[in-house]
């Protein structure tokens, strides 16, 4: 039997995921022989792995703690932050909890959280709140804050509002994210109110865990809402009497911008024309352009004119000069027409400032 711990492969690292307890008296060269001595020898061989694996466990769990500490700090910064004193207190708590805790997810959490008491980014009364959720909370647990974190921080496409957005997460029947809740209650990161809702500690918690690539939108699978994603930017001014097929190829260009979160609308040439409207098409069908019905009942200063020939249109008057053409009429490819006009579109609207993030109160 090997005696050295040195020579001893604690079993987590053997490649087997199964074996008996006798296996390892006899990869150990332990006979098996009924009495006092084997279960001595059982508990010495089982002991001195027990102590090989919580030995390689907490140094692996400290090498990538360590390495992790630097993550998401800007390479011209990390020279200012090795400078900055910490609290070793602070320090070796955080080791103590990092070395007992079961989850090796977590290690990115308890680094981050070490980053964010060196920048002194965490308010000092909500220290022990966070050290001790550290612990407390799982990883699943931290997952959740994070999402409800950036429910309540952005206005999200697909959503009416940030209650609604929070409720995806706080009102649910899934057992497994009503015991996470019930942990968010308990520490103080929601209150207590039906349904419940983040506190100032959970978003200043969920600041000090995580870096800020993991507190976007994209990051929950979501998009955040636009002025152009939720306001009419762009017009399309048609004949009301156009047929079906009119219609359908409007409705396609339509359909071709909602996909890239820009939303559009058709209107009779009497509608009135304002707010984030920056696009006008006017439509080219079977009884000719629209635009000088469209210039008696609204200003088109300031906005783009582009002119969209239609199923009847071909061979139309164009009276627009100066103005983009988009053939929709089925004498040319409507997938390109279509794609360039939604090019077009973006560059636009981007232009016009139209996909920053939506103030709701405008």
């Amino acid at each position: 039997m090997q005696d050295d711990p040195s020579e001893t492969k604690s079993l987590e690292r053997s490649l087997k995921t199964t074996l008996s307890l006798g296996d390892v008296l006899i990869e150990e060269g332990v006979k098996i022989v009924p009495g006092g001595e084997l279960a001595y020898k059982l508990v010495k061989v089982l002991g001195q792995h027990a102590r090989q694996f919580y030995q390689e466990r907490t140094e692996r769990r400290l090498e990538d703690f360590h390495g992790k500490i630097l993550t998401g700090i800007p390479q011209q910064s990390q020279e200012d932050f090795l400078r900055r004193q910490f609290s070793l207190d602070d320090y070796y708590s955080i080791l103590h909890r990092l070395v007992q805790d079961e989850e090796n997810e977590k290690i990115g959490i308890y680094a981050k959280l070490f980053q964010s008491l060196v920048l002194q980014a965490l308010p000092p009364d909500w220290k022990t709140t966070i050290l001790k959720a550290a612990r407390e909370l799982s990883f699943s647990d931290f997952d959740l804050m994070r999402r409800i974190y950036v429910s309540d921080k952005f206005d999200l496409i697909g959503c009416s509002n940030k209650r609604s957005q929070i409720e995806r997460f706080t009102k649910t029947n899934d057992p497994t994210m009503s015991a996470s809740i019930e942990n968010l209650i308990r520490l103080g990161f929601l209150s207590r109110q039906d349904p419940p809702m983040p506190t100032r500690t959970l978003r200043s918690s969920a600041e000090a865990v995580y870096d800020a690539s993991q507190l976007t939108p994209e990051s929950i699978g979501g998009k955040v809402q636009t002025i152009a994603s939720e306001r009419d930017t762009i017009i399309f001014v048609c004949d009301p009497l156009g047929d079906m097929n009119y219609f359908a190829r409007i409705t396609a260009l339509r359909d071709a911008l909602l996909r890239e979160d820009i939303l559009s609308r058709i209107a009779a040439p009497i509608t009135a024309i304002g707010g984030y409207l920056t696009i006008v098409g006017v439509c080219i069908g079977t009884s000719g352009s629209t635009i000088e019905n469209v210039k008696q009942f609204v200003s088109l200063d300031h906005k783009i004119v582009v002119q969209i020939i239609l199923p009847g249109g071909e061979g139309q008057n164009i009276p627009i000069d100066n103005a983009s053409v988009f053939n929709l009429s089925g004498t040319a490819d409507p997938t390109y027409e279509i794609s360039r006009f939604v090019d077009m579109a973006k560059k636009v609207i981007s232009d016009a400032g139209l996909r920053r993030p939506l103030d709701r109160t405008s």
